[in-house]
């Protein structure tokens, strides 16, 4: 099994899956203080926008649990309480104050072109009263303009609603807004009424009316609570949370199996909604630490969508948890999720789809509800983090990642303040923002199960160090954990356990280093980071080994399933996994194989610890042995031991199919058993002896003589009888045959039969021989059977009758007596028969000319017969006509769904959907159908259901792909409940193959010299890469540059042609500046590599710079004071390249001369140069010269002497001179002195380095 394949079924299953309690009913509490009861000031006045909330309103003290009553309280469902004498009675003029909202909201209606008919109105007013009666506080416009919205949000939502749907609808949704009359308007009552029943009768046609009006109770009330307490007076807002959160909660409720119902309960239902509601209008208006005008306002379509998410994640329960926990799950999701749709910029705004709302919404509720220990405001601050923190500007992060990253962040928080006993919310919340947001803003891991692990460690990490750190902290430390761990692992095989595991250390490692040096600055703890988790990596052992799985859909007792193929290098075990979960969650494992040798193994078998009680998909993981013991313990190891193979792309090796769990036969009853024994007698025919009767049941015993019948008393079961008499009224009056039975006394079954002789005993003569009777009529028999159509397996017979006993025959028409295909038991004679279906032993294959017959039971022959055609209804039939088209064929009654399911890569990697294009029969189109339903991926249609043709319907499957979207599979109607995949695509991993990006080409476009160097300096190249991505949209590339260069390489490619410039110093000649991208993010192992030319071919990277050295120096020192001192040097460039430098004269380090210009010189080349120190100024005495260049420096001692009055001096050598013990010739000729203009020496001057005895001291670079 692939990578790919794998991702894709940890998608695919983690979506089949997949705190303030309100005030409803008789509690007077709210989400914010009651206080005189009046609503908040401060709401918006109708405006369109939603402001936030200020400080100090009813907002910030929102956080006190609302409780509701159990459904239960509230009858038992039956329509009859509101005629029971225990419910409160509506006074008569507020009858009239309901029945206005009821006509008003009814006008509503008719005035969009709904039709009402009196029943509905009836229904709606009984509904709205019944409730109505239990708020006699509310003023009367709360009333009515609750009940208006009530009624008219239930009519426009179906044409063709039920009534007692209405019914319950409408008196769920004013019970739960009037039971907010302390604090809420009249019109935010009618608009959060509203939403409540319009979204819970878009399911009418799949949810019972009690699951109705418990989903219109809870929403409407949190809606309207949400409302006052924000202050949010937008009628449009406030209906799309209510709607959102009843919708989404009788959805996620319709995915429940019967184990999960029985600790998910109705009441869960009503304050999942109820959280979903409130919570998505107080993110909706909650002040947020951005600035004000980076406020945007939100969408009611993302208000919608949040709830929604909200709402069916917290119904998500791997444990028992309480109804106000699910409450504060809901309630925290939603309100972080809109907060996160709100904290963008205008750039950004389109960034963040309300697809993506929902799936944060439904993962962080999700996450967030799975520890029964938890505090609701754990829970909420939890879920609140994680929605928030995963709703980040990247395009690239698909709508499955972003569920699994709120999953992980929210369960990860929660567990951590369980676990650490943390109280302060902001941490919590801090911790699950930080995470959520790190797991997706990185960019190696794409596996949804390693993202979750990610996300789940870090916020349990970060949140360990609470104490001491601050929000800022713990949320800067959580997203460094999570980004540098995905860059550390990425090419590592560690298994998520192991991969958790390091990130919450790390986390916890980097709050504690934060604190410790005082910081939240992100770039201090991403350096930290980065060489913590590096190390920690290396202790890792990684996990060797390769398997493959191959699980495949089948059907099950719901004792075990079998494993088609698994193959594991190293041994090991298969464990299978509840399908709503594969993060390989030890806690979700059902039960595992028997130790596997290392090798391939076929129809494994593994065992569940429980029966299986419903159809559900599964998932099989393969695990190795750890402990080397043969022994599965990934489960009481909480996951340390025998943890799961891993597949290239860092996930668990996996497979996961859809099992059926076939329904188990009853026992049949056994068959009543019976003794009896009676002979042949003679008597006065007025007694019947039966020598012996017994049964297994109650029983009687019966004889029947001349039409005449007569029974005994009941014996119980078991009983025996001898020698019973029975009296036999009226008696035998000649010798007659009699019929002795033993029946049962329940149905009068005969249980044992025998016939025997009777003999009249009499002293008379006997009379005459009676004449004999006439012979039998023949039997007779009537026969009624038409065409017919069906699925093989049943034949219908309309009519059947005979004078005698008879049987029922089936035969094909020319096979007719020989081999029918099925012969019935017998039936009494001239018992009737009306639409008998009988079971075919040989079910049909094909269509067939039929011949039912009566037979007589007896001897077998034919009394009546006909012929008739049966047609073979071709059944459930899916044709997959090619990637972006399948048709449904079918009949199909009401409320049957069927769905089509996608794969797709968007920018962020692959996607799927599970079941989310559906078409409902009766809903989307009239009951019944029979045709076929064309589902064809069409991103651009105006409506999503077409009705093509009277036997065709188009259903436009959404184009989620940036790159094309395939249909990888059609769920059937009874797949459609549990949202399995019961008709797979066959050629679904070659579509998918066909959405995915196209590879690009990269090359080096340019290479620049910019700077050649100069000394020690490498040479500047700037190197221009370019790319030619040939898809439609961008693709992301992971690219490096290796070289000596400190930017960064493209990783978005836009579509078409493109290039971007990088700056290259190269350090040697042979060095290559290498550009290295590759693909794994759409499963592709391909690398693609664009690099430069040796350095040293583009630059000149072989020349030594330039190298100025003195060769020659003189001077005329010594000079008396007031006349210049005199210097003469030989600088000589002794390095490979040109160049320009500076001279320098300096006198005790004063600068006193330089070069002006600098002394330009080409290789090899050298000059003279002259310079002058004025010594007016100076003091006789001793002086240290100094000249020099940028490579080297001479230093010799010059004397100015005192002035005198001698004669005129001549410059000359005196032949018995000598030196001055400084190395350079001052001789002074006896005659001709010096004039201090000309310089004193030898007529070469003075050599520099090659006398080892020189006075001049020189140092530098010179060779």
């Amino acid at each position: 099994m692939t990578g790919k394949t794998a991702a894709a079924i940890a998608v695919f299953l983690a979506v089949v899956a997949t705190t303030s309690v309100l005030a409803l009913p008789f509690v007077g509490v709210g989400f914010g203080p009651i206080g005189d009861g009046e609503a908040d000031e401060g709401g918006v006045d109708g405006a369109s926008d939603l402001e936030a909330t200020p400080e100090g309103s009813t907002a910030d003290t929102g956080d006190e649990p609302l409780s509701m009553p159990s459904p239960a309280t509230d009858g038992d469902g039956d329509g009859d309480d509101a005629n029971s004498a225990s419910q409160p009675q509506l006074q008569d003029d507020r009858e009239d104050v309901v029945e206005a909202g009821v006509d008003a909201g009814i006008e509503l209606a008719e005035e969009q072109g709904v039709e009402v008919t009196q029943e509905q109105r009836e229904a709606a007013l009984e509904g709205a009263a019944e409730f109505a009666a239990r708020h006699g506080d509310a003023d009367d416009e709360q009333v009515r303009e609750a009940t208006k919205g009530a009624v008219h949000g239930s009519l426009v939502a179906s044409q063709e609603v039920n009534v007692t749907a209405i019914q319950y609808a409408v008196g769920g949704a004013v019970d739960g807004a009037l039971a907010q009359y302390t604090r809420v308007e009249a019109n935010q009552m009618q608009s959060a009424a509203w939403g409540a029943t319009h979204g819970a009768i878009a399911q009418e046609q799949r949810v019972t009316v009690e699951q109705i009006q418990v989903a219109t109770r809870g929403a409407a009330a949190g809606a309207a609570s949400g409302a006052a307490t924000s202050g949010v007076e937008h009628g449009p807002t406030i209906r799309e949370a209510g709607q959102g959160a009843a919708y989404g909660v009788l959805s996620q409720y319709q995915k429940l199996t019967v184990e999960q119902r029985q600790q998910v309960s109705l009441e869960h239902v009503q304050h999942a909604a109820a959280g979903a509601s409130a919570g998505v209008l107080e993110g909706a208006t909650e002040t947020l630490a951005v600035e004000a005008e980076q406020y945007q306002r939100i969408d009611v379509k993302q208000v919608q969508k949040a709830a929604i998410g909200a709402s069916k994640g917290a119904l998500v329960q791997r444990q028992r948890v309480t109804v106000e926990q699910t409450q504060s799950a809901a309630r925290g999701a939603s309100k972080g999720a809109a907060k996160a749709a709100r904290s963008v910029t205008v750039q950004q705004v389109q960034r963040i789809t309300i697809t993506a709302i929902q799936e944060a919404s439904f993962g962080a509720a999700k996450g967030a509800i799975q520890r029964q220990e938890a505090t609701v405001e754990q829970i909420q601050a939890a879920a609140d983090g994680g929605a928030r923190g995963t709703l980040v500007q990247r395009q690239e992060v698909s709508i499955t990642q972003i569920q699994s990253a709120a999953t992980g962040a929210a369960k990860g928080a929660v567990e951590s303040a369980v676990q650490y006993q943390v109280v302060e919310v902001e941490a919590i919340q801090a911790a699950a923002a930080g995470a959520g947001e790190g797991a997706v803003l990185q960019k190696q891991v794409v596996d949804v199960v390693q993202v979750q692990r990610l996300a789940s460690g870090s916020a349990t990490g970060a949140l360990s160090q609470y104490q001491e750190a601050t929000v800022e902290q713990i949320q800067v430390a959580a997203t460094s954990a999570s980004q540098e761990t995905a860059r550390a692992v990425q090419s590592q095989r560690i298994s998520v356990s192991q991969l958790q595991r390091v990130t919450a250390e790390t986390a916890a490692d980097a709050t504690a280093y934060a604190v410790d040096e005082g910081t939240a600055d992100p770039t201090v703890l991403v350096q930290y980071v980065e060489v913590e988790v590096v190390q920690r990596i290396e202790r890792i052992d990684e996990r060797e080994g390769e398997a493959t799985i191959s699980f495949d859909d089948q059907e099950s007792d719901g004792d075990s399933v079998v494993i088609d193929s698994v193959e594991l290098s190293e041994g090991g075990f298969v464990a299978v996994y509840d399908g709503v979960t594969v993060d390989a969650d030890p806690d979700a494992v059902l039960g595992a194989s028997a130790y596997l040798e290392p090798g391939g193994h076929e129809n494994v078998t593994v065992e569940f610890d429980e029966p299986l009680e419903e159809s559900r998909p599964l998932v099989a993981v393969v695990h190795h042995d750890t402990t080397d013991d043969e022994t599965f313990r990934y489960v009481e190891s909480d996951g340390e031991d025998d943890e799961p193979y891993v597949s290239d792309g860092g996930g668990p090796v996996l497979d996961g199919a859809f099992v059926t769990v076939e329904a188990d036969e009853p026992e049949p009853e056994p068959e009543p058993e019976a003794t009896l024994s009676v002979t042949d007698q003679a008597g006065d025919g007025e007694t019947l002896t039966v020598d012996e009767a017994n049964a297994t049941v109650d029983y009687l015993v019966s004889a029947q003589y001349n039409g005449e019948r007569v029974d005994s008393d009941v014996f119980a079961a078991g009983e025996p009888v001898e020698d019973l008499s029975l009296a036999l009224e009226p008696p035998l009056e000649e010798n007659a045959t009699v019929d002795v039975s033993v029946r049962d006394a329940a149905d009068d079954e005969a249980l044992a039969t025998e016939s025997i002789e009777y003999t009249v005993e009499d002293d008379t003569e006997p009379e005459p021989e009676p004449e004999p009777e006439p012979p039998e009529p023949a039997p007779d028999a009537n026969l009624t059977v038409t065409d017919q159509r069906g699925d093989g397996e049943t034949v219908t017979i309309e009519a059947a009758n005979a004078t005698v006993d008879y049987a029922l025959t089936v035969a094909e028409a020319d096979a007719a007596g020989d081999d029918p295909l099925v012969e019935t038991d017998p039936f009494p004679a001239d018992e009737s028969l009306e639409n008998e279906t009988i079971d075919l032993d040989d079910p049909l294959e094909a269509d067939a000319t039929l011949e039912a017959a009566v037979i007589d039971a007896t001897d077998g022959d034919v009394l009546a017969n006909e012929t008739f055609e049966y047609t073979l209804d071709e059944g459930f039939e899916v044709e997959f006509v090619d990637c972006r088209r399948a048709e449904v064929s079918d009949s199909f009654e009401e409320g049957d769904s069927i769905a089509a399911s996608t794969g797709f890569y968007t920018l962020g990697g692959f996607g799927n959907t599970i079941a989310e294009d559906f078409v409902t029969v009766g809903e989307d189109v009239e009951a019944p159908f029979t045709g076929t339903i064309v589902f064809e991926v069409d991103g651009e249609a105006d409506d999503r259901i077409t009705r093509t043709a009277d036997d065709e319907v188009m259903v436009a499957v959404g184009d989620y792909g940036s790159y094309g979207t395939a249909i990888t599979g059609i769920t059937s109607p009874e797949a459609f409940p549990v949202a399995g995949i019961d008709h797979p695509n066959p050629e679904g991993e070659e579509c998918i193959e066909e959405t995915r990006p196209e590879l690009p080409s990269t090359f080096v476009a340019e290479t620049t010299v910019v700077d050649d160097g100069e000394g020690d300096e490498p040479p500047t190249i700037d190197v221009t890469f370019g790319y030619e991505n040939p898809n439609d949209a961008p693709v992301l590339v992971r690219s490096e540059l290796e070289g000596a260069t400190e930017d960064e390489p493209l990783e978005e490619l836009a579509p078409g042609e493109g290039t971007f410039t990088v700056e290259w110093t190269p350090e040697t000649e042979d060095e290559r500046l290498v550009w290295t991208a590759d693909m794994s993010i759409y499963d592709y192992d391909e690398v693609f590599v664009a690099e430069t030319d040796p350095a040293g071919e583009i630059a000149d990277f072989d020349e030594e710079p330039e190298q100025f050295v003195f060769e020659m120096l003189a001077t005329n020192a010594p000079v008396e004071q007031g006349e210049d001192l005199l210097f003469e040097a030989t600088v000589a460039n002794v390095g490979e390249r040109a160049g320009a430098q500076t001279v320098e004269l300096a006198l005790d380090g004063t600068v006193v001369d330089a070069t002006e210009p600098p002394l330009e010189l080409e290789a090899g080349n050298a000059a003279t140069v002259s310079l002058t120190a004025e010594t007016a100024d100076l003091e006789p005495g001793a002086y240290t010269a100094t000249i020099s260049t940028d490579n080297e420096t001479v230093e010799t001692t010059v004397t100015l002497e005192a002035p005198t009055d001698t004669g005129d001096a001549g410059i000359g050598t005196d032949d018995g001179g000598g030196t001055d013990g400084n190395g350079i010739g001052a001789g002074v000729g006896g005659d001709g002195g010096n004039d201090g203009d000309e310089f004193v020496g030898d007529e070469n001057g003075i050599q520099i380095g090659d006398d080892p005895g020189a006075g001049i001291e020189s140092t530098g670079t010179a060779p």
